[in-house]
């Protein structure tokens, strides 16, 4: 535990990926730093600001860094944040047919731990509400499917959770088709055939309780947005939990066919979800703010998913 702290301490000072060692608790972050100001939003009902939420957080879709802000947010605003852990799958993220994520930790807690909570999130299937009770606005990132199968794979290898001589194409052949639209389907959906009505499902509950869904090329004008829907400061940081010990970077024409055709609902999904954000910015943002000398911004440790630390610091020390 101590050696592979002390290589990884190293190897982040030094930025030599290479010298870091593999293990469960290994991240990285990134080095450039992302400003969210807030925007100006217009048209959105009240109901969209006003009930908890879920994020419904889909693997490897840049799930991390939305939760680190999530969090330093929900402390600062002195609100209840729960956040659902996967205990009966291994590796846990690995999406095999039939996997439910966190939904049974969610379903079988005895305390009033997430039905108190102003925001919950975790790896499930869509319809925790339904174990909750009461009125949720769900949110969400989709990815383009096989960067995202990528990037578990090369997520699992940096956390040790399969070794260097693991074949890709075996294990991504061996995942569920269609992760991100049996998600978002709901819980029933996570095993069986993906069909068109599984789709359409997917489509519907988007449609009719999620406030807010982007694509993970945009994360960050999606994050934008969800710090000005909830009214909360703006926000400085670095993207958290990047995988950066690979092994898998290229793959052939042939695997990436049988990935497409594999995936080919979730390639529509990722389609129709970078179109309806082009449009929903086109309708509901105004204008994006601008951040000057005076203003002030949280600005989030580089390892705040260990620290929770955050700094309310004013724009114009950070930018000096």
């Amino acid at each position: 535990m101590l050696i592979w702290k002390l290589r990884n301490y190293i190897a982040d000072k030094l930025n030599i990926t290479a010298l870091a060692g593999r293990h469960s608790e290994l991240q990285f972050s990134d080095d450039k730093l992302v400003f969210l100001p807030g925007c100006t939003l217009k048209g959105i009902p009240p109901e969209k600001r006003e009930n908890p939420s879920i994020f419904l957080h889909i693997p490897k879709t840049a799930g991390s860094t939305v939760i680190a802000i999530l969090e330093a947010e929900m402390i600062e605003a002195k609100s209840a944040y729960s956040r659902a852990v996967i205990q009966s799958y291994r590796p846990p993220i690995a999406i095999i047919p039939g996997w439910q994520g966190a939904w049974s930790n969610v379903q079988d807690r005895p305390d009033r731990y997430f039905v108190d909570a102003d925001l919950i999130s975790g790896h499930f299937p869509f319809g925790v509400h339904s174990i909750l009770g009461g009125q949720y606005n769900y949110f969400t990132v989709v990815r383009e499917p096989i960067a995202r199968e990528l990037s578990t794979f090369n997520y699992l290898y940096q956390t040790g959770a399969i070794e260097k001589d693991d074949d890709f194409t075996e294990f991504a052949l061996r995942m569920v088709d269609n992760p991100q639209v049996r998600m978002i389907a709901g819980a029933s959906s996570m095993s069986g055939p993906c069909d068109e009505a599984m789709y359409q499902q997917a489509i519907q509950n988007l449609e009719s309780h999620f406030n807010l869904y982007g694509p993970s090329e945009k994360t960050d004008e999606v994050l934008n947005v969800l710090v000005s829907l909830y009214g909360w400061p703006p926000v400085a940081y670095t993207s958290f939990n990047i995988t950066k010990k690979k092994i898998v970077d290229v793959i052939d024409d042939k695997l990436r066919q049988q990935l497409a055709e594999k995936h080919h609902f979730d390639t529509r999904l990722h389609h129709y979800v970078s179109a309806h954000w082009e449009q929903f910015k086109a309708e509901h943002v105004e204008a994006e703010h601008s951040l000057k000398a005076g203003d002030t911004v949280m600005l989030l440790d580089k390892d705040f998913q260990k620290t929770k630390g955050y700094q309310m610091v004013d724009y114009g020390k950070i930018k000096a």
